[in-house]
Formats: C-alpha cells, sequence, structure tokens
C-alpha cells in the first residue's frame, strides 16, 4: 500500500540529494586545493584536514546522510517501482539549483539528455506499486533501462 508519508520521504530524499550534489560540487570546487589523485596520494591528511574544514561541503554531506535516511525509510516501505523512479528526480533538482545558485548555463542537449534519463525511470516504474499479478513487464523494464542508458550516455558525453 502506498501510504502519502513514505512517498514524501522519497520526495524529501530527492530534494535532499539534489541539493547535496549542488552543495559538494561548491565545497570541493571552492573550498579545496585543486584535487587529483595525485594531490590526494601525496598530501592525504592535509586532503582530509581540508574537507574537515569545508562547511560547505560537510552541509551536502549531511544533507546526502539524512536524504539517505529518508530513501532507505521509503524502501522499507514502498516498492522500489515506486521509490527508485521518484529518487531519480534528484537530477532534475540539482539541474535547477544549479542554474539558480551557481548561474550554471544548461544546454538544450543536457536537458534533452536529463528528460530522456527521467521518460526511462518513470518507465521503470510505469505500473506503480507491483504484486504479483501486474508485474511491469520485462520488454516495459528493458525500454526504460535504455532511456535511462541513453540520457545517462548523452549526459557524461556533454562533461567530458
Amino acid at each position: 500500500m502506498t501510504t502519502p508519508v513514505y512517498v514524501a520521504a522519497a520526495v524529501a530524499a530527492t530534494v535532499l540529494f539534489g541539493i547535496a550534489a549542488v552543495l559538494l560540487k561548491v565545497g570541493v570546487s571552492k573550498g579545496l586545493p585543486e584535487l587529483s589523485f595525485g594531490y590526494v596520494a601525496k598530501h592525504p591528511g592535509k586532503t582530509l584536514w581540508s574537507f574537515a574544514r569545508n562547511w560547505v561541503w560537510l552541509s551536502g554531506l549531511t544533507c546526502n546522510a539524512i536524504g539517505g535516511l529518508f530513501y532507505f525509510v521509503a524502501l522499507a516501505q514502498l516498492d522500489l517501482t515506486i521509490v527508485k523512479p521518484l529518487i531519480t528526480f534528484y537530477v532534475v533538482v540539482a539541474a535547477v539549483i544549479g542554474a539558480l545558485w551557481l548561474h550554471e548555463r544548461v544546454s538544450k542537449i543536457e536537458i534533452a539528455g536529463i528528460a530522456t534519463a527521467v521518460v526511462g525511470a518513470a518507465m521503470l516504474g510505469l505500473h506503480g506499486e507491483a504484486d504479483t499479478s501486474d508485474l511491469v513487464p520485462l520488454e516495459t523494464q528493458v525500454r526504460g533501462m535504455l532511456w535511462v542508458l541513453a540520457g545517462a550516455t548523452a549526459a557524461s558525453a556533454l562533461v567530458s
């Protein structure tokens, strides 16, 4: 049974994960030395101390942790076919906050990549709660996964 309080927990997790993504990016890009695997390997203590003193990064980490708690509660009470598509929307939350707060420009192709991933996530949860009489057909699941993969591939191609 889908209880509104548990759906609200999944939505809260989504929002917190989106906020966390932006806070972690700000914390890493503005409050820390330029990070690379070589730098971290040469200066592990200095790197850890930089993270420990960075309140923006710690705030992002805290949002992730609290969002994780909401996520686990939602997973414990709702079907995965309801929770996972809701959680996937954190990408949209992060993109909107990034555009508003960080003034990041979101291109049309990035919007298309995000929309494709969202469509795929929606297809995965198309039938809502699944029981033994109403399982999401494998064909729909595969199409949903392909849409998510296509959106993720398009978004990662733009980043690199």
